[in-house]
């Protein structure tokens, strides 16, 4: 019997599977092409504002000189890279240095997306299916480590499809999956599309241990961070799932696993990482128009691993922890251009065209929210002690982040300082606030701390949060 496999095996035009078959891969040089438009897309409208979550933590974490994180090591360690360089040659701050990284995985997410649909008959259909959807605001410069996970996802999916047509061994693509792995602890929910990738393999047990080899530095990395305390900053999971029927008090829970309001937020957390899509998606499985193949099957599992990781999970931030449950979206906008491409009639087309235009609304409706356009002006604070002054200044906090005596890059508007000195074994406080406009210098003197009767205490130098 022929195995699906053989190069000498060609599958009929009534095969399902025949346009699976004959996938061909995107061009390099088209992709590589889009990759840097996208990426002065994605820099021009890039996020200026920390909304919420951890991103303020992580510009602090970030100028403090971290460098792994728990959860998402590699991810943290790619933002610290850019930080060093960029704030060497041109003193960026951390916020800056994560917008890059946001970026520049959205540049690679563009390229692995032409990988996988480039070659497809509706090609810049089924891109602009992809590019509109939700998730894609992470790459927008957005401030936080999310970008960069959902950029090696795509290429993990790209080699699954190589896998499925026999184009990629499978130690490959487990590989790429323990990459994901070191990107973010998310990656683990879609462990069980290796069942699926085994259910479909003309050679299980050989694939079964290729599969075991490239899981191997995935494995020892979650078990290393399990295990020692000290590798890796932060937690590996916490107190991240929900209680199942109430929430107690002192539980720092929202809601429990069976209410209303844990339904709602879940429902809205698929809408906000797809739009339209799930729309397409549903009523093409309704008329029975997504394709049954080996693709479309990984696409359904990764979506129902992304589904119960929603579900289970509890969003600490509520809603503003939007970009860690927008990862659903990508499996959900790649069936919606498998559905896409299985009608032909006119009226089909302007609907999908009519998707693509309300989902392109919705997302750049919030990327320039978070792009502060017509308000993104840059400035720059100098302090220096009055020449007075006979103490030390041992720590300058500009909205509680740390910073030298010159801060670059500082955004217009209204910003506190606090600069804490030391004389005579004691230690003195200085508050003050200040509106910043485009493009303008401002000193700050910091006056004698005895004279000016500044608050002081004994000890020593209190951490900037206090």
């Amino acid at each position: 019997m022929a195995s699906e496999f053989d190069p000498k095996h060609k599958p009929s035009a009534q095969n399902p599977e025949f346009e699976e078959q004959t996938w061909v891969e995107g061009t390099k040089r088209t992709g590589a092409i889009l990759a840097v438009l996208s990426f002065a897309v994605f820099w021009s409208l890039r996020a200026v504002a920390l909304t919420g979550g951890d991103s303020d933590q992580w510009c602090r974490e970030i100028e403090q000189g971290l460098w792994w994180r728990k959860r998402q090591m590699l991810s943290f360690a790619l933002m610290q890279l850019n930080y060093q360089w960029t704030h060497f040659l041109w003193q960026w701050d951390g916020r800056l240095a994560i917008n890059l990284t946001s970026c520049m995985a959205g540049a690679a997410f563009v390229y692995g997306t032409w990988g996988l649909l480039g070659g497809e008959k509706r090609r810049w259909t089924a891109l602009a299916l992809v590019y509109t959807a939700g998730f894609m605001q992470l790459f927008f410069g957005h401030l936080e480590t999310y970008a960069c996970p959902m950029a090696c996802m795509i290429f993990f999916l790209l080699a699954v499809r190589r896998y499925l047509l026999g184009q990629t061994r499978a130690i490959a693509v487990a590989g790429i999956y323990s990459l994901g792995i070191f990107f973010h602890l998310i990656f683990w929910f879609l462990f069980p599309l290796f069942a699926v990738m085994l259910w479909h393999s003309p050679e299980r047990q050989r694939d079964a241990r290729q599969f075991l080899y490239g899981l191997l530095p995935a494995v020892i990395l979650t078990i290393w961070m399990f295990i020692d305390p000290y590798f890796g900053f932060g937690e590996m999971i916490g107190d991240r799932f929900m209680p199942l029927w109430r929430v107690e008090v002192g539980m720092k829970k929202h809601y429990a696993f069976f209410s209303w309001t844990h339904i709602f937020d879940w429902l809205w957390f698929i809408w906000n990482a797809c739009h339209l899509q799930i729309f397409v998606v549903i009523i093409g499985i309704a008329c029975k128009k997504l394709r049954r193949g080996k693709w479309q099957n990984i696409l359904l599992a990764a979506t129902l691993c992304f589904l119960i990781f929603t579900w289970i999970w509890h969003p600490d931030a509520k809603r503003l922890d939007w970009d860690l449950f927008s990862f659903i979206g990508l499996p959900i906008a790649l069936m919606a251009v498998e559905v896409a491409s299985q009608n032909n009639k006119r009226l089909w087309h302007t609907a999908i065209a009519i998707t693509i235009l309300i989902s392109a609304c919705f997302l750049m409706t919030k990327v320039i929210g978070a792009a502060r356009l017509g308000a993104r002006g840059e400035g720059m604070v100098i302090v220096q002690p009055a020449p007075d002054n006979r103490a030390d200044i041992s720590i300058i906090a500009l909205d509680g982040h740390s910073k030298s005596r010159e801060i670059h890059h500082v955004l217009e508007g209204a910003h506190e300082i606090r600069i804490y000195l030391k004389f005579n074994e004691r230690v003195y406080r200085y508050d003050t606030c200040f509106e910043l406009n485009p493009d303008q210098v401002i000193t700050i003197t910091v006056p004698d701390p005895e004279m000016n009767g500044l608050p002081s205490s004994a000890g020593p130098v209190p951490s900037i949060d206090e």
